[in-house]
This record gives structure tokens, C-alpha cells and sequence, in this order.
């Protein structure tokens, strides 16, 4: 726990680095902040059109990125067990889980590292 506001505010500062250049290019929407909440950044995620396909134009410049937001409505443990009682589409849940990226993002991850990655998702979502 020593570390904590170290590990943290290099969090904060990797994830800005992807937010910034981003947040206003086409294509990706950045999730919302509480003004009055320290974001720990576990992941750094982002919304994209097609998750899918953003994820294989990253995987093809060698940018692992991953699915850490599942909508588990959708899921067969849970829309498919007696004992969960699901109601209603819950089209919030459907679109993150349709649309959410989590970027990398380490405690080493070099500026130039990040950079490269901004710069082949800037270059994906410009089909968009």
C-alpha cells in the first residue's frame, strides 16, 4: 500500500495519454468520469463502432486489446438458469458489451509504446 499513489497516478496519466489524443477524433466515445471521483483505471476502455473488427486491426499491427465488459444477460449461464431471474433487452448492457475495447496499458508501457497504439487506432477508425 506504500506504493498506492505512485501505481495510481501512473494509471491516471497512461490513461490519459490514450484519452486525450482520442476524445475527439471520430469513431471512439471515452466514458464519463464523476467530478467528484478519483478514476483508478483499472482498464482503459473506450467505444468503438465495431468492436470486432478495431480489435483485428490492432491484433494485425501486433496491439493485443481485449473484451473485459460482458452484458451477462446475454450470457447462456445466466439467460439460460432457472435461478436468474432476468427481465427486460437492457440496451446498455448489449451496447457496451457490443462496443467496449480495453486498450493496453501497463506500468512500463513507454510513451512510444502508447503512441504507436493511438496512432494505429487513429488509422483504423478513420473508416469510420
Amino acid at each position: 500500500m506504500r506504493h498506492i499513489d505512485k501505481l495510481l497516478s501512473k494509471r491516471i496519466t497512461t490513461a490519459r495519454r490514450y484519452y486525450d489524443p482520442l476524445k475527439d477524433g471520430p469513431g471512439v466515445t471515452i466514458h464519463g468520469e464523476h467530478p467528484k471521483a478519483k478514476h483508478s483505471f483499472q482498464s482503459c476502455c473506450i467505444f468503438v463502432p465495431d468492436r470486432d473488427q478495431v480489435m483485428e486491426g490492432l491484433a494485425n499491427k501486433e496491439i493485443a486489446s481485449q473484451i473485459r465488459t460482458y452484458s451477462l444477460h446475454m450470457h447462456k449461464a445466466f439467460n439460460q438458469n432457472k435461478n436468474c431471474d432476468i427481465k427486460g433487452a437492457m440496451p446498455g448492457s448489449k451496447y457496451a458489451f457490443e462496443h467496449c475495447l480495453t486498450l493496453p496499458m501497463y506500468f512500463e508501457m513507454t510513451d512510444q509504446e502508447q503512441n504507436f497504439v493511438v496512432e494505429a487506432l487513429k488509422n483504423i477508425l478513420k473508416e469510420y
